[in-house]
């Protein structure tokens, strides 16, 4: 029997999937309103996303998604039944990585920048 947490996370996942639907689907089309990473958040972490749904999370285009990951500011794909697909938890870990790397450098450079 499904507890109430369990049903809550159902929905969830299903506000997401339904926001990650093609803008073309609907009249109105996605409006990305700041929570897309709430949206990666929101989904169980082994969640497999293809390259159009991943494009559509962050809104941008598949092309950009091919982009970044050769400019590693995405993980490499999976390659999972012919397609590119990446686990949402693994995204979300790779932008914590970056952000805390980021922030170390700056750290790092106002260090330095103090010296002078």
């Amino acid at each position: 029997m499904p507890n109430n947490s369990d049903s809550e996370q159902q929905e969830k996942c299903n506000a997401v999937a339904e926001n990650l639907k093609d803008p073309r689907d609907s009249q109105e089309g996605l409006k990305y309103n700041g929570i897309i990473v709430t949206q990666l958040a929101i989904l169980p972490k082994d969640a497999l996303l293809d390259e159009t749904a991943l494009a559509r999370a962050l809104g941008i285009s598949k092309r950009t998604v091919r982009r970044m990951v050769g400019r590693f500011e995405l993980p490499p794909p999976v390659r999972f039944a012919g397609r590119s697909t990446w686990q949402a938890g693994k995204v979300l870990t790779y932008f914590e990585e970056a952000a805390e790397r980021a922030s170390r450098e700056a750290a790092q450079k106002a260090k330095e920048f103090r010296r002078l």
